[in-house]
């Protein structure tokens, strides 16, 4: 604190009388440097703690992904050249298909672990990134 001194004027000390606060021991600069500094280090502590359990959560979904058969990009052979595939752009909707996240969920059950683990351990970061970028990207060949 800079330990200067400042002026408590008497509307302050009977505004702080009123709202049952002590008399203040630093300048209002030093003070709201301080409230900043603290508030800083509750949202550190805070971020800590998020990432600690996304890390976390991260290890047991991965423990739980073991028991599933994953399927890489490089395993999938497309055989048929006259094979139309449609990622999104509404061909679903337009064709009746119930395609929605809620019909996907009511397909697996309740008791799905696959469901569990998608409700449990990801974020929407982490399922729906970028989608589109990542098509970009994707190649057949």
């Amino acid at each position: 604190m800079c330990g200067k001194t400042f002026v408590f004027r008497k509307y302050e000390q009977e505004l702080f009388e009123q709202r049952g606060y002590a008399d203040p021991k630093h300048c209002m600069l030093c003070h709201r440097t301080k409230r900043e500094l603290r508030e800083e280090e509750i949202e550190r502590i805070e971020n800590e703690k998020w990432q600690e359990k996304k890390s976390e959560d991260k290890k047991v979904f991965d423990v739980r992904l073991n028991g599933w058969r994953v399927v890489a990009k490089d395993d999938i052979y497309f055989s048929n050249d006259h094979v139309l595939y449609i990622i999104g752009n509404g061909f679903d909707l337009m064709h009746g298909v119930r395609s929605s996240y809620y019909a996907f969920r009511d397909t697996l059950g309740k008791s799905s672990s696959l469901l569990h683990a998608l409700e449990s351990f990801l974020t929407l970061e982490d399922i729906w990134a970028d989608f589109e970028e990542a098509l970009a990207y994707f190649n057949i060949n």
